[in-house]
C-alpha cells in the first residue's frame, strides 16, 4: 500500500527519498488477543532532493509554451490554413555547470491523477491519440528534424576542417543545383553576396547548402564525415546522461549507418548508397537527422559557455530533514571542445545577428528587447516533416557577451510553421520574464522565414 515513485525525480531519488516504516512488535494469546507491546521502533522520514529547477523559470516555460501553441493554432497561412500545433516543448539550461532549469512539455497532465489509483476515464484520455500524448515527456522523447538550429553545427565542421574561413564568400540567387535536383532558400529568397556571419543570421540555406556539396565532393581530402563527426561532438546522436528516463537518443546519419540498415532491412531502406543530396540536406538540419530539445539545449550550451559539454543535472543535494547535506550531486563534463577565437567568434556574431539586425531571423521577436543590456544569441529553425505542416524551433543563450552566459533556451513546436515566427516568440516572453519583465500577455506571434 505504500506510494512509491513510478517515474520523474519520485523513481530516480525513491531511495533517498523514502524513509523508514515504523515497526510495533505486539504479544499476543493463542487466541490472537493483545497482551501488550514488546517493542517499537519510530518511524524514520526521508531524505529531501535539492533540485536545480528554478521555480519561477519553470512557471514562465510552461505558460509560455501554452501560450505559444494555443497562439499558433488560431494563425493561418498565407492560403489560408491553420496550424494544428498539437504539441511543444521548452528547456531551460544553465550552461555554467549543466543544471536543468526548467523542462516544459505540451501538452501535460495533472500527476495527482495517479495518486491512489487513476480512474479508466482519465487514464483513457490520457492514452486518446486525439489528445496528443500527454504523458509523453517531449523535453527527452521528442525527436525532431532540427532544421536551421543544426547550421551551428555545420557552420563548426567548415571552420575545423578548414572547408570555410569566416570570410569566405559566396553570392547566393536563391537555389542551388546538385545534380538533377535544385536545392532553394525558404520562398526562394537571394540574399545575393554572404560570408558564414550573415549566412547564420539570414539563414541562407544555398550558404549551407554549398557546404554539404563541398565536405561530398572533398571527402577524400577531409572524411566522409565531418558534418556528423561534429554533431556528436555535441552530444547529437547520443542521450545525453539527464536522469531521466526514458531519453531517446536521437539520430545523426552518415553513409555507414545507411548502408547497415539496408542490409539489416532491405526492402524497408531499398537504397544502401549515400548521396551528394543526402549530404545537402544534413547540412541544413534536414533528411533524417533527429533531436530531442535537451540534446539541441545542450549543445547550444556547449558552444554558449566556450566549449564544456555536460551531463545535464535535475537535481544538486540530498538533505535530511534539517538541511544538512547528505550526499552533494555534482556536475559532470563529457568532454571538453576546443573552440578557439578564430571558430567561435564569426559564428556568435552571425547568432547575435538573428535578433539584433533587422535582416536577422528572429528580430521580429526581440524588437522592444533590451538586447543591449541583456544580448541575446540565438538561431531559428523550420524543420520540413513529410505530410505535416513545419516544425518551429529556436535555440538561444544569453547573455551572448558574457565568457559565462547563465541560461540557454530552447523551444519546438510541432506543426506550427516558422521558427522566427512561433519559438521565438516564446523564448523571448522566457527572457522578458528572467530579466524582470514579468510578462503577463499572450505571446505575439511574429511574421518571418527559416
Amino acid at each position: 500500500g505504500d506510494a512509491i515513485g513510478k517515474t520523474g525525480i519520485e523513481k530516480i531519488y525513491e531511495d533517498d527519498l523514502r524513509g523508514t516504516p515504523g515497526v510495533e512488535r505486539l504479544q499476543v494469546d493463542a487466541r490472537g488477543k493483545s497482551l501488550g507491546p514488546l517493542s517499537s521502533t519510530p518511524p524514520q522520514q526521508g531524505h529531501d532532493v535539492v533540485l536545480t529547477v528554478d521555480l519561477e523559470v519553470q512557471r514562465l516555460a510552461e505558460e509560455s509554451l501554452a501560450k505559444g501553441i494555443d497562439a499558433a493554432r488560431k494563425a493561418h497561412t498565407k492560403d489560408g490554413k491553420g496550424f494544428p500545433a498539437p504539441a511543444g516543448a521548452v528547456v531551460v539550461l544553465d550552461p555554467r555547470d549543466g543544471s536543468v532549469l526548467a523542462l516544459a512539455s505540451h501538452p501535460t497532465y495533472d500527476p495527482a491523477a495517479f495518486l491512489n489509483g487513476i480512474s479508466q476515464a482519465d487514464y483513457h484520455f490520457l492514452q486518446d491519440p486525439a489528445n496528443h500524448f500527454p504523458l509523453n515527456d517531449r523535453t527527452v522523447t521528442g525527436q525532431y528534424a532540427p532544421g536551421s538550429t543544426f547550421k551551428l553545427i555545420t557552420a563548426l565542421a567548415g571552420l575545423r576542417s578548414g572547408l570555410i574561413q569566416p570570410n569566405t564568400t559566396i553570392v547566393d540567387k536563391g537555389s542551388l543545383r546538385v545534380g538533377n535536383r535544385t536545392f532553394r532558400n525558404a520562398g526562394g529568397t537571394s540574399y545575393g553576396p554572404v560570408n558564414l556571419q550573415k549566412a547564420i543570421t539570414v539563414s541562407s540555406d544555398v550558404y549551407f547548402y554549398s557546404m554539404g556539396a563541398s565536405f561530398w565532393a572533398k571527402r577524400n581530402q577531409l572524411g566522409e564525415t565531418p558534418i556528423q563527426d561534429t554533431a556528436r561532438l555535441f552530444g547529437l546522436g547520443e542521450k545525453t546522461g539527464v536522469p531521466l528516463s526514458p531519453e531517446m537518443s536521437g539520430r545523426v546519419p552518415d553513409p555507414e549507418g545507411r548502408k547497415k540498415l539496408h542490409e539489416l532491412k532491405p526492402q524497408a531502406f531499398p537504397e544502401g548508397k549515400w548521396f551528394p543530396g543526402d549530404n545537402v540536406n544534413l547540412a541544413i538540419g534536414q533528411g533524417e537527422t533527429v533531436v530531442t530539445p535537451l540534446q539541441l539545449a545542450n549543445a547550444y550550451a556547449t558552444f554558449a559557455n566556450g566549449g564544456t559539454l555536460w551531463e545535464p543535472r535535475i537535481a544538486s543535494a540530498v538533505e535530511d530533514r534539517g538541511g544538512r547535506v547528505v550526499r552533494t550531486l555534482d556536475s559532470i563534463v563529457k568532454r571538453k571542445i576546443d573552440l578557439p577565437p578564430q571558430q567561435r567568434d564569426p559564428i556568435l556574431r552571425g547568432l547575435e545577428g538573428v535578433t539584433r539586425d533587422p535582416k536577422g531571423t528572429a528580430h521580429g521577436a526581440f524588437l522592444g528587447f533590451p538586447l543591449d543590456r541583456f544580448p541575446v544569441a540565438g538561431k531559428t529553425g523550420t524543420a520540413q516533416v513529410a505530410g505535416k505542416q513545419d516544425t518551429a524551433l529556436f535555440a538561444s543563450f544569453a547573455p551572448a557577451n558574457s565568457p559565462t552566459p547563465e541560461y540557454a533556451i530552447v523551444s519546438v513546436v510541432e506543426e506550427a510553421g516558422f521558427g522566427g515566427s512561433i519559438s521565438a516568440p516564446i523564448v523571448r516572453r522566457i527572457y522578458d520574464g528572467i530579466i524582470g519583465a514579468s510578462p503577463t500577455g499572450d505571446v505575439q506571434l511574429q511574421a518571418g522565414h527559416d
